[in-house]
């Protein structure tokens, strides 16, 4: 834990001292984020430092393959032995702070799509993954099916598979009517956006034409 805790220290002298105003406000005042962003938990890809931003900038929402769930409706909600993490940041982040900008920030080489894109492999039927992926499941084979001939390699095709799913994630945010209803009023953006780890470029989905072209 050494690592950590110095990590710690150097934070605390580096960082938190020369910024006590920035931190003070924070605590005095509360946040409100300029952006809600939904991310990987890989930790390869952290949000705060691609996009340069400091404490309170972003509202964070991380999950596998950074996925969003369609709105489930009605009773279901109230479902005991149901839980709606990802759905209830997206409420408190979109009706409770006001947030305006929504960014799903995906990313290449995503190991939860490859797990879904290979139909589970080695992972048990009653796993949590497999019931978490199963989002992304229908994306991974329509991508799969639309590049079987092509000149891709595998890898590229499972970051095919990874942009099919950020799509869906971007039809999935619509089903929920306080998005929904923001985003029809121009009161709230949505940004669909593809990092690639190698090279360090991100592209945006052109809503128009379902393409990712670099921003």
């Amino acid at each position: 834990m050494s690592w950590l805790i110095n990590g710690y220290k150097n934070f605390y002298n580096e960082h938190f001292i020369k910024n006590r105003s920035l931190y003070h406000n924070l605590a005095t005042e509360g946040q409100s984020p300029k952006a809600l962003v939904i991310s990987c938990s890989d930790s390869r890809v952290e949000p705060s430092i691609i996009l340069n931003c400091n404490p309170g900038d972003l509202f964070t929402i991380r999950s596998i393959a950074n996925l969003v769930p369609p709105s489930i409706k009605d009773n279901l909600c109230s479902d005991t032995n149901v839980y709606h993490g990802v759905s209830a940041a997206l409420e408190y982040g979109i009706c409770f702070l006001q947030i305006k900008l929504i960014i799903v920030l995906g990313h290449t080489n995503c190991g939860g799509i490859k797990v879904a894109a290979n139909q589970y492999q080695g992972i048990p039927s009653e796993s949590y993954i497999k019931k978490w992926m199963s989002i992304a499941e229908k994306s991974c084979k329509e991508a799969k099916a639309k590049y079987k001939y092509s000149n891709l390699t595998e890898e590229e095709i499972f970051d095919k598979c990874g942009e099919h799913s950020l799509i869906n994630s971007y039809k999935n945010l619509i089903t929920f009517d306080h998005i929904k209803n923001r985003y029809n009023a121009s009161q709230l953006d949505i940004l669909i956006w593809n990092f690639d780890i190698k090279n360090g470029i991100i592209t945006q989905l052109n809503k128009n034409n379902l393409q990712f072209e670099s921003i």
